[in-house]
């Protein structure tokens, strides 16, 4: 019993109930010592639940390289003692801890899991967008997600009962001016550095540098999502000079397109649509024999994406300015919308999905479009989430004729919904299978699933084709997907069909990005354009493709348009995961002359931005 007296000042809540400076130091070197090792638990767990497909050799490896585990640490113990000094109650500061980063680890194991993508800065302003297309996905709790649970739960009932201590006010308002105060040092010099990011935590001995998934898990996630608020704050680069940048776009001057040459133009950017032939998936050429007609009778070429199985709006916004990386727009920005609109275009489009995700009514207005259709208000009327091609397409066409008949130039810029992963993996939702291949069950519907969509996208892509032929107003088809598609959990359907996406390989890096594009003219815009849009065309970024569509046109378009086109010529495929092609090889290494140009493209990128240029067609 003495001895139980003796331990039991260790767990009461005032230092100053405690007899003699040698149990009051045992008494916060108790509660202090709990503190540190609770939020080590949590940084493990988060460790735990950011080692994607890596691993438990991933996990090792964690351990086996102290700044690693430092840097994912730090940021919890520090968010656990903030709030410490806020509510002065242990458990209730380890919870809230854990709420906040393992709930983030959470989302960042699913990402992974779902999309092999981490969760980034840049996501939690799409939080809403994720929510609401996250109930297609398997969503359970698997055995390390019931891991952290039942640990968060032992952990908050320890310190209720042991874990008493409470600390004076002016103890708590000093530290937490502390804690306040090291933010911006820690941030500037150690979060943000990347030259620790790049160097001093390389760990590569069980995963790809060459991946840029792989890259951000080999560091946990607490740290590498810590960095990545660098790459979402939209900050000069390195030797930004506004005047020198303003010069090197003053080179080029805006022209004008003339009155003879001006076309319509009928852009659709296809959901994850991709020519699987192209992967040498066999036994598909049926189902892709009109598209190839298609192809035949256009100006043809494969889109290099930054993205895989997800990020629609990277490749869009990518085409629509020019830029190289999507950023988040706030304001009015520069784009090639607004330069059509100054042309004398009206620019409308049509996505038959929630304006709230990814911001698009806001930002959609932001890039120069007048009007734009959604869910709400419009495709609502054929159900939700999805309207499917069978409707969309030709209320499409409807739009677009009667803008055109109304004697407009007409820019019309249109996202499909149909072909969305992920695909059912237990029954065939397009009627009989297309595909009969030697794979698991689950991959054999997720494969007849997505080229079931893909027939049937390709079907109602062919009969709007009939309908433009036969306009007498000149119209030119626009037609490219947005990223591959999604094929089962970590890509496993992928894998069984044998498709190379080693992107460290340039024909894995291909096949990872790559969709195609092509342009299609009626016999009217071949005559206006004086061009018959029949060839191929070069591998490109999307910020290039309106650069290929115009050269198609015989339009010179605006000066960061010619700007962009000598870019092109040096640098046709810039990746944001920090790969190029060059030369038609994958690349993460660029110097000399390359990596002066590179510089200037993120330099004029950064002005363009940051200068808007067509207030009065905005007003």
């Amino acid at each position: 019993m003495t001895g139980t007296k003796e331990r039991s000042f260790l767990f009461g809540t005032d230092a100053s109930a405690c007899a003699g400076p040698g149990k009051r130091f045992g008494f916060y070197l108790w509660n202090f010592g709990i503190l540190l090792l609770s939020a080590a638990g949590l940084c493990f767990l988060s460790l735990l639940l950011g080692i994607g497909t890596g691993g438990r050799v991933l996990l090792i490896d964690y351990l086996r390289h102290p700044l690693i585990f430092f840097l994912n640490f730090l940021p919890i113990f520090l968010f656990e003692l903030l709030m410490f000094c806020l509510i002065n109650r242990s458990w209730a500061s380890f919870l809230a801890t854990a709420v906040v980063f393992i709930t983030a680890s959470v989302g960042n194991y699913f990402k992974l899991e779902f999309r092999d993508d981490p969760f980034m800065f840049s996501d939690i302003s799409a939080i809403h967008t994720a929510l609401g297309v996250s109930s297609g996905y398997n969503i359970t709790i698997t055995r390390r997600i019931a891991i952290c649970l039942i640990c968060i739960v032992i952990g908050t009932l320890f310190m209720y009962f042991f874990v008493r201590g409470r600390a004076k006010g002016s103890f708590r308002i000093a530290a937490a001016i502390v804690i306040a105060a090291s933010v911006w040092p820690l941030w500037t010099l150690v979060y943000s550095s990347a030259d620790i990011y790049n160097v001093k935590t390389e760990n590569f001995d069980h995963v790809s540098r060459w991946e840029a998934t792989d890259v951000f898990t080999s560091k946990g996630f607490v740290y590498p999502f810590i960095h990545s608020i660098s790459a979402a704050i939209d900050t000069p680069p390195d030797g930004y000079d506004e005047n020198l940048a303003e010069n090197e776009l003053s080179a080029y001057s805006d022209s004008d397109i003339p009155e003879s040459k001006k076309v319509n133009i009928l852009t659709i950017q296809l959901e994850a649509f991709a020519d699987l032939t192209t992967v040498g998936l066999q036994g598909i050429d049926d189902i892709y024999a009109d598209y190839h007609a298609l192809e035949a009778e256009s100006y043809t070429g494969n889109l290099m994406t930054n993205v895989f199985g997800g990020g629609t709006i990277d490749t869009e916004r990518c085409f629509l300015t020019g830029y190289t990386q999507l950023k988040d727009y706030r304001r009015p920005v520069n784009s090639y919308v607004w330069y059509l609109r100054e042309q004398g275009y009206t620019a409308n489009g049509s996505h038959p999905c929630l304006r709230t995700f990814y911001n698009r009514y806001n930002v959609n207005r932001y890039l120069g479009f007048e009007d734009y259709l959604f869910t709400e208000g419009y495709y609502e009327k054929y159900g939700y989430p999805v309207t499917y091609d069978e409707e969309f397409f030709p209320d499409m066409l409807k739009f677009f004729k009667d803008d055109v008949a109304d004697g407009k130039n007409v820019f019309s810029f249109n996202v499909t919904y149909q072909g969305h992963g992920p695909y059912s993996t237990d029954r065939l939702d397009w009627g009989d299978p297309v595909w009969d291949g030697d794979v698991s069950e689950y991959s054999y519907y997720v494969i007849n699933n997505y080229l079931g969509s893909v027939k049937d996208t390709i079907e109602r892509l062919c009969e709007l084709k009939a309908e433009l032929e036969a306009m007498d107003e000149p119209v030119v088809l626009v037609v490219y997907g947005d990223h591959k598609p999604w094929l089962g959990d970590n890509s496993v359907t992928y894998d069984e069909l044998g498709i190379n996406l080693d992107r460290s390989t340039t024909a894995g890096f291909k096949n990872y990005y790559s969709t195609r594009y092509l342009i299609w003219a009626n016999d009217a815009a071949k005559e206006v354009c004086d061009n018959d849009f029949i060839g191929s065309g070069p591998d490109i970024s999307p910020c290039y493709l309106m650069n290929v569509l115009f050269s198609q046109l015989g339009w010179d378009g605006p000066a960061y348009m010619k700007f962009m086109n000598d870019a092109q010529t040096f640098l046709p495929v810039i990746n944001t995961s920090g790969f190029y092609l060059v030369d038609g090889e994958v690349t993460d290494s660029i110097s000399g002359s390359l990596l002066d140009q590179k510089q200037t493209i993120n330099k004029v990128q950064y002005y363009m931005r940051r200068n808007f240029k067509f207030s009065e067609v905005a007003s």
